[in-house]
């Protein structure tokens, strides 16, 4: 399943190859269903580490950290972090309404 995540192209800047695999993973996951509930039993970190690795460390040093020191470790619950991923939507937002004005 996860062979037919289509990986962005090496060229876009990292925010918008986050957001081409994350598209295309969402369309993978809808023709999926069954697989959401396996991904939570995964012992290794797999695709997640790929994305980090593409991250520019010194683009985002504290996100970057954060992940490989907490996110990619065993026994981590990403349920625990709805909240900061919430506030980072909210702020996303709303920097892209004020962007409109």
């Amino acid at each position: 399943m996860f062979a037919e995540i289509d990986l962005p192209a090496e060229d876009l800047p990292w925010t918008q190859a986050m957001r081409a695999r994350c598209v295309s993973a969402r369309a993978v996951l809808a023709r999926h269903p069954w697989a959401t509930p396996l991904m939570k039993t995964r012992t290794s970190a797999g695709l997640a580490e790929q994305i980090v690795d593409a991250l520019p460390d010194d683009d985002y040093p504290h996100f970057a950290a954060f992940t490989r020191q907490h996110v990619l470790q065993p026994g981590y619950g990403f349920g625990s972090s709805f909240k900061v991923r919430l506030d980072l939507v909210r702020d996303g937002l709303d920097r892209m309404a004020r962007a409109e004005e």
